[in-house]
């Protein structure tokens, strides 16, 4: 991002690049393709003045996405304050879910990247964590897809589902709920 008018790289040249290659699509006849928005997950860019003039547009949009992470070393470590995080540092943004409700009413939406770092100081945290998801999720209707971003060197920590034996039983616990093995209408 370079806020510069005439670098290229600004919210509003992205947001003109976004529509040109989504009305492109469409004119081509694509009809196979669900065209995703998706925000980086820190919620200071939220509070950005550019932030904004980075949404293409509904007619070109037809999911939101979001890539949140969370800690369980901080006192804020869920599910629902990670999708919804609105951390008082940036005043005025009311958290990705709840901007995304305000702006694009009616949009599914989808975490298209999330992990949960493991904690040697709460070793028990993760598998917590992951087993309150289902409750919380429920309190987030628009949310329709979720993927896990597994990795043993996350920007934030071992994000590995497997990090440790309690981290695996939670997910497994959370996966076989009954929320997860819902029927989406015409698959």
């Amino acid at each position: 991002m370079n806020p510069t008018a005439g670098s290229g790289w600004t919210a509003a040249d992205y947001r003109a690049m976004y529509r040109h290659v989504a009305l492109r699509l469409k004119a081509n006849g694509t009809d196979n393709a669900i065209l995703t928005m998706v925000y980086m997950g820190f919620a200071k860019w939220g509070a950005q003045p550019w932030f904004e003039d980075l949404y293409p547009g509904h007619d070109v949009v037809d999911w939101l996405g979001y890539d949140p992470y969370s800690s369980v070393d901080s006192t804020s470590a869920d599910f629902a304050t990670m999708v919804n995080r609105t951390l008082g540092a940036y005043a005025g943004w009311p958290g990705f879910y709840t901007w995304a409700e305000q702006r694009a009413p009616g949009k599914p939406m989808m975490l298209a990247e999330w992990g949960v770092a493991e904690s040697s100081t709460n070793p028990g945290g993760k598998a917590e964590f992951f087993r309150g998801v289902v409750a919380d999720a429920k309190s987030y209707p628009r949310i329709k897809a979720m993927v896990y971003f597994d990795c043993a060197t996350a920007h934030n920590g071992n994000t590995l589902i497997t990090s440790s034996p309690t981290s695996l039983e939670g997910f497994r616990d959370m996966a076989a709920d009954p929320y997860f093995r819902q029927t989406v209408p015409g698959t």
